[in-house]
């Protein structure tokens, strides 16, 4: 039910529940539920029942006045447990919404952890979750107080009622005999288990009831409004009738008034950037019909992207002849809207581009065409089954061919024509298990361009009605962008209506119709032909960015050209022989059936390790010294001296009956020498109980620590190896359970455990030929534990892991929830949880039985131990009534603590389990020492920048063949290098190498002549600089995205916002500096990549990497940012990594890597010169304009 309200959230609700708070309710509140329906959900009406004629026994044995007074003490203590419990609860509830926050924080930590390794923040975000768990310390500190005071009262009620019982009893002038005192002793023994576990039912049912709350208001959150959607058949026009609408709906924006007026939320990928499309008089060019009325976008920051065609011109009137449905959805408080009086037309069948600057609303107008935007007035119509993909591709962690088919049915012919359209067949060749290679965790250890080219095959592999296209094309180098357009998009998609948002504008002459989205907020339509006759001069604006037209709109004709068929990953040419040559290798390599022995060399993921066997002080070692080891040793004294105090105040009772003082003791002696017995217990209770919570807290607080500070210096290859959902188990599940249920489970152990040590030592001082029995015992018991123990623990560590791909799936489709409604796979996501549920489900089912298993084993025990007990008392020569009455009481008490001390102790092994699995995360290998144990770097260091590769290797794994090879460079200082390559050469590693993300197999790098494999991380990553391709915010206010460290002032982080043109957009949000973001959701991906930039100006290094920085943006954009860098780091070492070849053009030098090797390095004049460089043919290939513009300007 979570998981399928889940993939229902619209945007406005993912900002109201993360992914690590939906997690925490799948763990923690669903656990609740599981713990409390099966086990404790009869207690609660079973137990008062028992306590009801047990006290009306007592009150025949006691007589109606004693024994109602012990009934009132029951009343009191009752409500006042259960007033405790709803306090513990209640606190319980404010420690889970901070869990919620914490574990949201962590969420997306484990996201973003490349970037923030790059940037050397790790420790800034380790404070910020060090600081929501400490305000989560705080609430479990007062919980832990609610705790030990109800399970003190619930513990001193029965000594309390029996001592009330007894002192109404006497002091009406009853006389105290061993049969008076031995029935209500074994009443009170018998009434004992429910007095301790109706308290423990009701805060069970309080936890239901505070995380029924929780899970309702997840429930009832707002949902996607994809049924505003009209459907059409495939021959029909898509199409937008005065459309109207907003990111909030009006019961979202009335709950959330503190969000701004957009309501911009969280993005999935942003919004697609192009530079402004003006006549050359630099005014807003008019639409189709010069006096139509025209389609106004309030712009809005968001998630997603589209791409269809059109045709012919679409003039305002004929779109408005359509006429328009205007659906019952308005508010009386509606939110903003952010697109109003939207017309839009997609012919069937055709192609349509969709063009503007970043910020115009193509986002926005692509999220109301897939339903992803509510919609307040207007009509919407499209086909029903639409082929999406993101700018940001999503995948899922499965084999490369599960990424494509995403559910559909195997067909080998549909499948190869797919992979060679989208250029994927030489990339198969070279991975190790072909198409049944793993891809890990969000495509980890895929390349961009390759990711992209794999949600784009998804898309065309489902044969949709019609596909919307979110600049695919960026990701990739110039050839494989030519192949992907001819073989694709205008190939095997041809008989499909294709929306293409972009900004590739070399493309765009071959649009059937072109939707142009201007800074006026005004929508433009038409042909290429009518739109240039309205004034919109393309050519001129391609030419002045060095894009040439004819060479992106016909094949080349010269015979060093690149082919558009060319699908390999290397920059030669491609020839004939070669094209049949990989068409034959790509029908042997898609086969039916993978290769186990290549599936299992290119797994990545690693098997989640399960620990078999019983806990060892491997385990509880680190646990006791975390909370403290010799108090732990004083809290285990208390326990076994409380319950000695509790079973002497029995003892006394015994002697009591039996008046066996020398002297003429009255009643009321006994019973103040009673009394003093129990005020004993009550204080030791006091003591063990409160200590015992400061001390599991202190523990818990210690290893969450640990953890913390071991995941953020893990390497880069655990996350790849490791699923998120996986690592965030260790900060929900397991972490809750340190907090919470060693807590219970300790102490059980240890009441359970003295009680039966006590009561053994009590029988056999009684009856000394009790040892006989009680050794035979002792045996049975002993095996029957130690089956239960073994399969019970396997069991729940085998559930525990059930729970991780739970997790992994719920993360996974959190992440992806556009691209799985948008081709209509909630069904098939929601069937896959349900089995991983069922078979958690299954294992939690049998840990069940095993328990009932053991329960009736320990009852024959039990009682087989009263048996012996009253026989030998029966007997025995030199046993008195009250020690014969002491001794049986004694054996019935073992029944119940038999069974909790097994149960319980089972319990604490499979809760230990957590720590375990928290203890082997503590213990992961670092990357490296943050800072250098010994000589490190000057603090001016680096003071040129300059760079040199000496015989570099990197491999991302041991058992992996290189990724760069034998490289030998030398960039000397403030130079500016540009990197080419094929998608998957190795342009990036270089960068990974630079930053040290993933170290050296073999050769140096040298900075300024000093190695940096022997100075710290921080002190390497903190002094270089990085602008990466895909920006990454954090949530939280502007400033802390710019500077967490505060090292710069407001003055500063003004300036620097100025010089990349972010000024006026930080000083017109309400705050400022101040004004929080989600994840970056308030800007588009271009001024998201701004605010990158800002963050190098301010760090101000002497190295800066630029690692495809400008591929998804608009050319503007890509001149703010490459005037900025020319500015501002003229005296810095400026490496950058490109796929568009006129962001480089200007470079000093040029760096070509070619399968991992250093294929030319060269100034760019020299290369060009030679028509035979890989330099040149890239270049042509791209633009045979650029191409003459870099040998005229060279």
């Amino acid at each position: 039910m979570d998981f399928g309200m889940m993939l229902k959230l619209n945007n406005n609700a993912k900002r109201l529940f993360s992914s690590g708070a939906i997690m925490n309710l799948i763990s923690v509140d669903i656990d609740a539920f599981e713990e409390y329906f099966w086990n404790n959900c009869i207690d609660i009406f079973i137990y008062p029942f028992t306590i009801s004629f047990l006290l009306a026994f007592l009150c025949y044995i006691v007589g109606p006045a004693a024994g109602l007074t012990g009934f009132v003490f029951m009343v009191i203590g009752l409500p006042t447990n259960a007033y405790l419990s709803k306090r513990q609860s209640d606190f319980n509830l404010r420690s889970l919404n901070l869990g919620d926050d914490r574990v949201g924080l962590m969420s997306e930590i484990l996201t973003g952890i490349r970037f923030l390794k790059l940037y050397a923040w790790e420790q800034p975000f380790i404070d910020r979750v060090e600081s929501i768990r400490k305000n989560q310390l705080k609430q479990l500190r007062v919980r832990n107080l609610f705790w030990a005071s109800s399970s003190l009262l619930t513990q001193v009620l029965s000594g309390i009622v029996l001592l009330a019982t007894f002192s109404v009893f006497v002091l009406r002038g009853g006389q105290l005999d061993a049969t008076t005192a031995f029935t209500a002793l074994t009443i009170f023994v018998n009434m004992r288990r429910p007095l301790e576990m109706l308290p423990e039912s009701i805060q069970r049912l309080m936890k239901v009831f505070a995380s029924s709350k929780r899970i309702e208001a997840f429930l009832q959150t707002t949902e996607i409004q994809q049924h505003m959607i009209t459907h059409i058949d495939t021959s029909s026009d898509i199409r937008i009738v005065d459309g109207e609408f907003t990111w909030d709906d009006a019961d979202y924006s009335n709950k959330r008034g503190q969000y701004d007026s957009n309501g911009s939320g969280d993005e999935e990928i942003g919004e697609i950037s192009m530079m402004i499309l003006q006549d050359g008089n630099n005014n807003s060019v008019g639409g189709s019909a010069a006096d139509s009325p025209k389609s106004h976008l309030v712009v809005a920051r968001n998630t997603l992207n589209d791409d269809e065609s059109g045709e012919q011109i679409t003039t305002f009137e004929e779109v408005e002849s359509i006429g328009m449905m205007e659906d019952d959805t308005n508010s009386p408080e509606r939110a903003p809207s952010v697109l109003s009086g939207v017309n839009f037309v997609a012919p069937a069948g055709k192609l349509t581009m969709i063009c503007g600057k970043v910020g115009t609303g193509k986002t926005s107008l692509v999220s109301a065409l897939i339903g992803e935007i509510y919609k307040t007035k207007g009509s919407v119509f499209t086909p029903r089954k639409m082929g999406f993909t993101s700018q940001s591709p999503f995948l899922i962690s499965a084999s490369l061919r599960d990424n494509i088919l995403f559910g559909e049915e195997f067909d080998a012919d549909r499948y190869i024509r797919v992979l060679e359209a989208c250029a994927l067949d030489t990339d198969l060749t070279q991975f190790p298990a072909k198409d049944f290679t793993e891809i890990g965790e969000r495509g980890l250890n895929l390349s961009g361009g390759q990711k992209s080219r794999i949600a784009l095959a998804r898309a065309v592999y489902a044969d949709p009605e019609c596909y919307l296209l979110d600049e695919p094309l960026s990701a990739v180098d110039s050839e494989v962008a030519k192949h992907l357009f001819e073989k694709c998009i205008q190939g095997i998609m041809a008989s499909r209506t294709r929306i293409l948002v972009t900004h590739q504008l070399q493309f765009v002459p071959s649009a059937d119709h072109i939707v142009v989205i201007q800074d006026n907020n005004e929508i433009l339509q038409g042909t290429y032909q009518q739109l240039t006759e309205k004034g919109i001069d393309f050519e001129s604006i391609m030419k002045a960015k060095h894009i040439d037209i004819n060479s992106s709109i016909t094949d080349s004709q010269e015979g060093d050209s690149a082919s558009p068929d060319r699908t390999t990953t290397t920059t030669t040419t491609t020839t004939t022989e070669e094209q049949q040559q990989t068409s034959a290798k790509i029908e042997l390599i898609v086969t039916n059936a993978p290769d186990s022995n290549l599936q299992e060399k290119a797994k990545l993921l690693v098997q989640e390790d399960r620990n078999k066997g019983a806990v060892g002080m491997d385990t509880y070692g680190p646990y006791i010294r975390a909370g403290g080891t010799l108090w732990f040793f004083i809290i285990v004294f208390f326990y076994l001296f409380s319950q000695i105090s509790f079973q002497s105040a029995d003892y006394w009772l015994a002697i009591w009956s039996k008046k066996q003082l020398d002297g003429p003791h009255t009643e009321r002696f006994y019973l103040f020498i009673y009394m003093w017995f129990i005020f004993g217990y009550i204080i030791l209770l006091t003591i063990r109980y409160f200590s015992l919570g400061s001390f599991t807290l202190y523990a818990a607080a210690e290893l969450h620590d640990k953890l913390l500070a071991s995941i953020m210096q893990a390497p880069t290859l655990f996350f790849d190896q490791n699923p998120t959902g996986r690592i965030l188990n260790r900060f929900s599940k397991d972490i809750s359970d340190i907090d919470l249920s060693i807590l219970e489970s300790l102490s059980d152990i240890m009441y359970n455990g003295t009680s039966v040590f006590v009561s053994i030592c009590i029988m056999v001082f009684i009856n000394p030929i009790m040892v006989v029995p009680l050794a035979v015992l002792s045996v049975l018991y002993y095996f029957v534990q130690i089956i239960y123990r073994n399969t019970s623990r396997e069991l729940k560590r085998m559930e525990s892991i059930s729970r991780s791909p739970i997790f992994s799936s719920v993360g996974e489709s959190y992440s992806g929830l556009v691209t799985i409604r948008s081709f209509k796979q909630q069904q098939r996501f929601i069937n896959q949880i349900h089995t991983q549920i069922d078979v958690n489900q299954r294992l939690y089912f049998y840990s069940y039985a095993c328990h009932r298993w053991m329960g009736t084993r320990l009852e024959l025990i039990a009682s087989t131990a009263v048996f012996f007990s009253s026989l030998f008392s029966i007997y025995s020569s030199a046993s008195n009534p009250g020690l014969a009455g002491l001794a049986v009481t004694s054996a019935l008490g073992m029944t119940g603590f038999l069974n909790r001390l097994v149960r319980q102790y089972t319990t604490l092994e499979v809760k230990m389990n957590s720590v375990e699995r928290v203890n082997a995360y503590t213990q992961i290998q670092s990357e490296g020492d943050r800072h250098s144990l010994t000589n490190p770097p000057p603090p001016s260091w680096p003071e040129k920048g300059q760079i040199e590769f000496r015989d570099a290797e990197v491999r991302y794994r041991p058992d992996m063949d290189p990724s760069l090879m034998d490289f030998n460079a030398t960039l000397e200082s403030c130079e500016k290098i540009g990197i080419v390559g094929r998608t998957g050469a190795g342009k990036s590693t270089i960068g990974v190498a630079l930053f040290r993300m993933v170290n050296l197999s073999k050769g140096r790098i040298l900075i300024d002549g000093i190695d940096i494999g022997k100075i710290g991380l921080y002190e390497l990553r903190s002094k270089l600089a990085v602008i990466p391709q895909d920006p990454f915010i954090f949530s939280g206010t502007i400033r802390a995205n710019i500077d967490p460290f505060h090292e710069r002032s407001d003055s500063q982080i003004w300036d620097a916002l100025e010089k990349v043109q972010l000024k006026s957009v930080v000083s017109s949000m309400p705050f400022g500096l101040s004004t929080e973001m989600q994840q970056g959701g308030e800007l588009s991906v271009g001024q998201r990549q701004l605010l990158c930039l800002c963050r190098a100006l301010l760090r101000n290094s002497k190295i800066v990497l630029m690692d495809e920085a400008t591929a998804s943006l608009d050319y503007e954009t890509d001149a703010i940012i490459k005037k900025t860098i020319k500015d501002n780091f003229s005296n810095s070492t400026v490496l950058t990594i490109a796929h568009r070849l006129d962001t480089i053009y200007d470079s000093n030098r040029i760096l070509v890597v070619d399968k991992g090797r250093l294929a030319e390095f060269d100034t760019p004049t020299a290369l060009t010169n030679n028509p035979e460089s890989r330099y040149t043919q890239l270049l042509r290939a791209q633009s045979t304009y650029l191409f003459s513009k870099s040998k005229q300007d060279n």
